[in-house]
């Protein structure tokens, strides 16, 4: 249907009265569902500003379906990113439902003006969303019901960005206890594969360990469609082992981890640099040497010019020192310095790590200059943590 006839319809209710305008609204709104399922979202977005309109002209009572159109529009600009517009939507939906008697449409606004926050980098003002809408499906749905679940892993996801650990893992633990029970394998094994990121940061290295090989092995018995997923799996299995000196057993797994990268993600893609550099550590640990620098020139070269490239850069530098060829060193140095003191801000601490070793690559290069330069931006450092 073309917008203009949506106009007109909107326009004749404004003149036949309410009932009217309340049974067009509702039309509009269903309209919006199969133009937003079509992914014709530009068209979506006019038909909801439209209903909006509507209701917000018409004499009378309020539309009872405001609340839900203010909703449906901010989720739609929650999907594209548009985060400011998102909040101007999903605040009055939320503000308007705590009026009204419709607790379960009241914890859908509030968790997705929670995914809002959650997305935009607001984690506590995410956390403290996702936990009431908990609390409201809990009481009414019941705490094992697949739309309180849903919000479960959601909170559980927040407080695990926010390293809340302990209560990330309750919450992870207690919806895989009913993914398992449910049969449910592919959601199983991506709780399992979190856990397994969790017990890590907790220092459980042999309960994460045993996780992802449980996921992994849930993954491999699932369709081919989970390539991804398997990968995902591998790779944070071999980052647990290498973080406990198993280079060995770690290399294969990552090795299998880029396969899967270029076959399923397209060239250039953030995952295939971050296992190529994983694979570069691996291989350096395992003093092949020629290997590491292979993989880390191919994560760098992928990794372009941001906080990932300049660790990728660094840990490069160091190879290039192991293989005798300090020239390679000292460039891969200048961009690590470069990309991680604008990422950290020139008085991290963690900046001496890549410093204290290019100074000392520029001095073997008898290039005393520099290598006083850089030794006054390290001691700058030392003397600002000093005074800390």
């Amino acid at each position: 249907m073309a917008l203009n006839n949506i106009w007109v319809i909107a326009a004749n209710a404004a003149l036949l009265g309410t009932g009217m305008i309340d049974h067009s609204v509702v039309f509009m709104n269903d309209l919006w569902v199969k133009m937003h399922e079509q992914g014709q979202t530009a068209a979506a977005e006019q038909v909801y500003r439209g209903a909006i309109h509507l209701c917000a002209v018409t004499e009378g009572p309020p539309c009872k379906i405001r609340p839900k159109l203010l909703n449906n529009l901010g989720s739609l600009y929650l999907q594209q990113g548009r985060y400011a517009e998102a909040r101007q939507y999903l605040e009055p939906a939320v503000a308007e439902l705590r009026l009204q008697d419709r607790p379960l449409d009241l914890a859908s606004s509030v968790a997705n003006l929670a995914s809002v926050f959650r997305d935009s980098g607001h984690p506590a003002e995410a956390e403290a969303g996702f936990a009431e809408s908990l609390t409201i499906r809990e009481t009414i749905l019941g705490p094992d019901h697949p739309r309180t679940l849903a919000i479960v892993e959601r909170l559980a996801d927040v407080l695990k960005s926010e390293e809340k650990w302990e209560l990330s893992e309750a919450l992870f633990r207690r919806a895989l206890k009913v993914m398992q029970a449910e049969g449910r394998r592919w959601e199983a094994m991506a709780i399992q594969n979190k856990l397994g990121l969790i017990l890590a940061a907790e220092g459980k290295a042999k309960e994460a360990r045993a996780m992802y090989l449980s996921a992994l092995s849930m993954a491999e018995s699932l369709s081919d469609s989970y390539q991804k997923e398997i990968g995902a799996v591998l790779s944070n299995l071999a980052v647990l082992l290498q973080s406990q000196r198993d280079y060995r057993s770690a290399q294969p797994l990552i090795l299998r981890a880029i396969a899967i990268d270029e076959r399923e993600y397209p060239a250039g893609h953030a995952q295939t640099a971050r296992d190529l550099s994983r694979a570069g550590i691996g291989a350096a640990a395992l003093h092949h040497y020629d290997q590491a620098d292979a993989f880390l020139q191919r994560a760098a070269d992928i990794a372009g010019d941001d906080l990932e490239a300049g660790v990728i850069n660094a840990t490069l530098a160091g190879v290039c020192l192991r293989r005798h060829d300090t020239t390679a060193a000292i460039r891969h140095y200048e961009k690590a310095a470069r990309l991680l003191t604008t990422a950290w801000g020139p008085s991290d601490k963690r900046l001496l790590q890549v410093l204290e070793p290019y100074a000392a690559a520029l001095r073997a290069r008898e290039d005393y200059a520099n290598a006083a330069r850089i030794d006054a931006a390290a001691t700058r450092i030392q003397v600002a943590l000093a005074l800390h």
